[in-house]
């Protein structure tokens, strides 16, 4: 069973999350997200939040601003036939690929911006 308090805050999680996502606020800087929803101490918002969301408030805005474009780029992949897409990432923004469901498909290797990897995604199913 889990506890009022419990659901309380994870109800205001949820709604920070849906707001670090949101492309209509994504000029309120991360405090003005997370004392709406209920956490005066930003380090503690932090820690709570990447446990429930595997991801810093940063790192999810960033998935927010990058979805978009990432999503028209597979949309006129596949209506030109591209059966796959590879994209060169750094190390930092692979999780975004990867929770995208690209796959590591290259070695680790150093790169002008530091170190990268490259990344697959299988676009249009082979028959």
């Amino acid at each position: 069973m889990v506890c009022a308090l419990t659901r309380f805050r994870e109800e205001r999680l949820e709604r920070a999350h849906r707001m670090l996502l949101s492309q209509c606020i994504g000029h309120l800087h991360i405090t003005d997200i997370a004392y709406p929803a209920g956490v005066n101490d930003l380090l503690y918002f932090n820690r709570v939040f990447r446990r429930r969301f595997d991801g810093s408030p940063g790192e999810i805005r960033e998935l927010g601003r990058a979805t978009p474009f990432l999503e028209q780029l597979e949309r006129s992949t596949r209506e030109l036939g591209i059966e796959r897409l590879d994209v060169e990432a750094s190390i930092t923004g692979t999780g975004f690929y990867e929770r995208h469901g690209y796959l590591r498909t290259g070695a680790i290797r150093a790169g002008t911006a530091g170190p990268q990897t490259t990344l697959t995604e299988q676009v249009i199913e082979s028959l």
